[in-house]
């Protein structure tokens, strides 16, 4: 009986690590304005983070199970109300780019933890080092995404990265 407890339950974890969801964003993801203080038109607070169990080890591998998201929060983000009214989809086709981007790397992040071996005398600091690599590389390409895209104004760059997201998120769907 216990057995099969422990089998189901691991079989629960394994469903979890693959249920990582593309966020989508629409105008009621939106909750707040724009603060006074805010010096973008819109901006989506994304979250990426993994936390992980152990299913079993020998003497030196560890086999752990990670779960692996990438969320956007609401209560962190906001999207000027006039940009709002004006139904302005360009700005939130741009702000989706950041929940994108969050996203892929959600899904390399899960790829590199899966195929990485860990072993007992140092799984903790090789999981923290690479989630801050892959953290790192995320927040650069944000960072490029905006300087490329200016924030959504130049419109040929802004359609060069919609086309890469949907490829990339595309290619992942197909693997699985």
């Amino acid at each position: 009986m216990r057995r099969l407890i422990l089998t189901l339950l691991l079989g629960f974890v394994s469903c979890l690590s693959i249920a990582q969801e593309r966020p989508i964003l629409d105008w009621k993801f939106f909750k707040n304005d724009r603060p006074a203080e805010g010096k973008y038109q819109a901006f989506t607070w994304t979250i990426l983070s993994y936390k992980y169990n152990f299913i079993k080890s020998n003497q030196e591998q560890m086999n752990i199970r990670f779960v692996v998201t990438s969320k956007a929060d609401t209560a962190q983000s906001y999207f000027e109300s006039a940009r709002r009214l004006k139904n302005d989809t360009l700005l939130l086709k741009h702000e989706q780019g950041h929940a994108d981007i969050v996203y892929i790397y959600a899904v390399k992040l899960k790829q590199i933890f899966e195929q990485t071996p860990f072993y007992k005398s140092n799984y903790k600091t090789e999981i923290d080092g690479i989630f801050k690599v892959v953290f790192a590389k995320m927040r650069a390409e944000q960072a490029r995404y905006d300087l490329e895209t200016n924030h959504s104004k130049i419109r040929s760059e802004q359609k060069k990265w919609n086309d890469y997201f949907e490829e990339t998120i595309k290619g992942f769907s197909s693997s699985q």
